[in-house]
C-alpha cells in the first residue's frame, strides 16, 4: 500500500504542476492581448521582426506535388510526350531510338552468357555460408562496360560468312553500345535469380540429399529448379 500511495502522490504532484503551467500560459496570453489592444503598432512591429527573421535565415523550400504533373501536361501540349517531366531524367536518358545500333553481337552473347554463368555459380556457392553473400546485377553491369569496350578495341572487324549460307557477321561491328549493355544486364539479372541471389529450388534438392539422405537424379533436380525459376 505504501508504494501505491507514493505513486498516487507523484501523479497528483505532476498533474498539479501541469495545471499551474497551463494557468501561467493562459495569463501570459491574456496580458499579450491586453497590450496589443492598447498599442496595435506593437503587433505590427513584432510581425515585421518575424518576417525579417525568416528572410535572414531563409525560408524552407516547399515542393509542389503538382509541379511534375504540370510539367508533363506542358510536354504533352508541346508535342513531345515521350520526354520525362523530371529534368534530371531528360538530361541523362534519351527518348530516341537508333535502329542502326547492332544488338545481337558476339560481344553481347559472350559477356552476357559469361556473367550469367558466373553469377549463378558464385551466388549459389556463397548461399551455403552461415552468412550468405550475394553478388548483385549492378556488379556485373559495372564490369561489363570496360570489358565490352576492350573487346570493341581489340576484336577484328572483318566479316565472317557461314558455309553454305549468305549470312555474314563480324566479331566487332562497331563501338560497344547501350543496347548491348542492357542485354548483358538482363543476362546478369537472370544469373542472380532476378535479384534473389541463388535459385530457390536448389534448397529443395539440397534438403532431399543432406537431410532425408535420399538420392535425386540430375534431370529431375534440374527440372525442379527450372520450373520454379520460370514460375517465379
Amino acid at each position: 500500500m505504501g508504494a501505491l500511495e507514493l505513486v498516487a502522490g507523484e501523479l497528483h504532484e505532476r498533474r498539479h504542476h501541469e495545471e499551474e503551467q497551463e494557468e501561467e500560459e493562459h495569463e501570459n496570453e491574456e496580458d499579450w492581448r491586453t497590450a496589443v489592444k492598447k498599442d496595435p503598432a506593437g503587433e505590427e512591429e513584432q510581425e515585421g521582426e518575424e518576417e525579417e527573421g525568416y528572410a535572414s535565415h531563409g525560408s524552407p523550400t516547399v515542393l509542389d506535388p503538382g509541379e511534375g504533373l504540370e510539367g508533363l501536361k506542358a510536354l504533352e501540349q508541346g508535342g513531345n510526350a515521350d520526354e520525362s517531366p523530371v529534368e534530371q531524367v531528360r538530361l541523362t536518358v534519351p527518348n530516341t531510338d537508333d535502329p542502326s545500333l547492332p544488338v545481337w553481337t558476339f560481344r553481347m552473347w559472350t559477356i552476357g552468357l559469361l556473367v550469367c554463368i558466373l553469377l549463378s555459380f558464385f551466388n549459389q556457392f556463397f548461399a551455403f555460408r552461415t552468412e550468405p553473400l550475394t553478388i548483385s546485377t549492378i556488379a556485373a553491369q559495372v564490369v561489363a562496360l570496360p570489358v565490352g569496350r576492350f573487346m570493341a578495341a581489340t576484336l577484328p572487324t572483318r566479316l565472317f560468312r557461314l558455309p553454305f549460307t549468305s549470312w555474314e557477321f563480324s566479331l566487332n561491328p562497331g563501338p560497344f553500345n547501350v543496347k548491348e549493355h542492357v542485354l548483358i544486364t538482363i543476362f546478369a539479372n537472370a544469373g542472380t535469380a532476378f535479384g534473389n541471389g541463388d535459385a530457390y529450388a536448389v534448397g529443395i534438392v539440397t534438403i532431399i540429399k543432406a537431410f532425408y539422405k535420399r538420392s535425386i537424379g540430375f534431370f529431375p533436380g534440374l527440372l525442379v529448379v527450372i520450373t520454379t525459376q520460370v514460375s517465379n
